[in-house]
């Protein structure tokens, strides 16, 4: 019987000041996680890196931002929830592309393994996701949230920081499907149907540092 690696999977761009190094540098310290790949930016040059490109989705997105629906749809399906600048709409639907490309190729590279899917601001809390991953595998759920917001003990979409995939779990068509009408955190709370744990595994960032959102770089 195969046992799952853990392999840590962080989508990552530029940005001002030590979050990033932080991130990537937890998840290599680790002892939980068995290998470290990055998408983009890795600025400790110790992990298996690969260029994060566009794709024909993400060029698309560009040439047709505007003919796009600003509308959004909110958790309860409502169309007309509210409506996103131009700006913040090319911003959550390239985050919902770049995920589904990360996650496609590294559930690609790994297909029996558990990804562990980081953001590049999201540190690992020390000697936690190892535990959290036995757990998951010991339960009937596919993924987890390895984010716990406010207490949550169950993933409701809000914050997309940390993903335990086991190989049941792809998200990838939900999040291309739906790139230009949901936030990606909300895609992935509709894909997990209220039945992924969450754990409590990693800080937004590092606490008391306050660091740049990607929106604002």
């Amino acid at each position: 019987m195969h046992t799952p690696r853990l392999i840590a999977v962080i989508l990552s761009t530029w940005r001002p000041g030590t979050v990033v190094e932080e991130a990537v540098t937890a998840a290599l310290g680790d002892r939980a996680v068995d290998e470290v790949h990055v998408w983009g930016y890795d600025p400790t040059g110790r992990a298996h890196v690969y260029d994060l490109l566009p794709t024909l989705y993400h060029e698309a997105l560009d040439h047709h931002i505007n003919d796009i629906t600003v509308d959004v749809l909110d958790t309860q399906g409502k169309k007309t929830a509210y409506r996103d600048t131009r700006e913040r709409l090319r911003w959550r639907a390239s985050i919902a592309l770049d995920m589904w490309t990360v996650m496609s190729k590294a559930r690609a590279l790994f297909p029996r393994d558990t990804i562990l899917y980081l953001e590049n601001d999201a540190v690992l809390k020390p000697g936690r996701i190892g535990v959290s991953h036995a757990l998951l595998l010991r339960s009937n759920a596919p993924a987890a949230s390895c984010y716990r917001v406010g207490g949550a003990r169950v993933y409701d979409g809000d914050g997309n920081l940390c993903y335990l995939l086991t190989p049941r779990a792809d998200p990838g068509p939900h999040l291309l499907s739906y790139h230009f009408v949901q936030p990606a955190d909300w895609i992935m709370s509709d894909y997990s149907r209220g039945g992924w744990p969450a754990y409590d595994c990693v800080t937004h960032g590092t606490p008391g540092k306050q660091h740049v959102s990607s929106r604002e770089i």
